[in-house]
């Protein structure tokens, strides 16, 4: 606490949320500024560090007048960019004009999260917003028979990896039945993956099935992505081969933030623009050079792009890129692309 005969300051430090908010504001308040701990929270540790809401709630136990909100926007130490309530999305949606998202359940098929119940109630509360693309573990049996019953509750698709295959004599079981129910194949995989004859075979099998390459088809050698690291180096030799799907008619690409695939500097710029990084890796020129832009979409990857430059600052990686100038391109980019293949109805 600091108090000056004009001014007077609260400081919490880490600090869970307890009565101790209340008995600090009913003596020294009320306070002019309340910094308060706000980021890195977790229900396993909230002890130590105040839930979102409880935070704001913190400041009016203070008496405080304003806010200062501490520890986020700094070291990912925590979990939270992994699971948020769809709320904060459509936060972010409204703050940044987005109509609609598609909401891709968390993990792979070998291991993930098979219980789709929160997706589905989210696709009933809000009608037209969501589209969802399903998970179903394909080292299952009855896999197939779940992705049925997915197509019947709704999902647009089904997420695979590059190298999913099924178990028993047909290893493509899974691919065949997402083709027969007329899905979706959202598709995630190394770019060493991605670069494999195999997958092109694979790729070729299905002609009229859409297959969307997430995250820029791993987004090149020596990827950063998920969290900093060494950015991708010339001559990208294993990433062109990657770029060499966009031939087949049925493939589209995703594209994310420039912190996918970009070493954050160790000193922050005080804005966000296409200086931020050193030098970026010509990975998108590459990829409009191969796809095109109706082949390619935007998708905010959050919440985990939080961890990273965040919802906003990922969009700029289209609407302020000179690779995508045309208002045409980033039209296609940031929406009509994706509505070629969901319906948000």
């Amino acid at each position: 606490i600091v108090k000056t005969e004009s001014n007077s300051f609260y400081f919490n430090g880490d600090s869970g949320y307890d009565i101790h908010y209340k008995r600090i504001g009913d003596k020294y308040g009320p306070f002019d500024l309340a910094f308060i701990d706000s980021g890195q929270y977790n229900e396993r540790w909230r002890e130590v560090h105040n839930m979102p809401e409880e935070a704001v709630q913190a400041v009016l136990d203070l008496k405080g007048k304003a806010m200062v909100p501490i520890h986020w926007g700094m070291f990912n130490l925590s979990l939270h960019d992994w699971f948020e309530p769809v709320e904060m999305l459509l936060h972010q949606m409204t703050l940044n004009g987005v109509d609609h998202a598609v909401l891709i359940q968390h993990g792979r098929p070998e291991y993930g999260t098979y219980d789709h119940a929160y997706l589905y109630e989210c696709v009933d509360r809000f009608p037209g917003k969501f589209e969802i693309i399903a998970i179903v573990d394909s080292k299952k049996t009855n896999s197939l028979q779940e992705l049925e019953e997915h197509k019947k509750k709704g999902a647009a698709g089904v997420r695979l990896t590059a190298t999913t295959r099924s178990p028993g004599p047909d290893k493509l079981a899974i691919w065949r039945k997402a083709a027969e129910l007329k899905m979706v194949v959202s598709c995630m995989g190394t770019v060493e993956e991605f670069s494999s004859d195999e997958f092109s075979e694979l790729v070729s099998e299905f002609p009229y099935m859409p297959i969307i390459i997430e995250h820029l088809a791993g987004g090149g050698e020596e990827i950063s992505f998920p969290r900093n690291g060494r950015a991708p180096v010339a001559p990208y030799i294993q990433f062109q081969k990657a770029m060499e799907l966009s031939g087949f008619d049925n493939t589209y690409l995703k594209i994310h933030g420039l912190a996918e695939f970009n070493k954050r500097p160790d000193a922050l710029n005080d804005k966000f623009d296409m200086e931020f990084f050193d030098q970026i890796p010509p990975l998108l020129e590459i990829a409009k050079t191969s796809f095109g832009h109706r082949r390619i979409m935007w998708g905010s990857d959050y919440p985990p792009v939080s961890g990273r430059e965040g919802y906003r600052n990922s969009m700029k990686s289209v609407t302020m890129n000179p690779v995508f100038s045309a208002p045409t391109e980033s039209e296609w980019i940031m929406g009509k692309t994706a509505l070629t293949l969901f319906n948000f109805e």
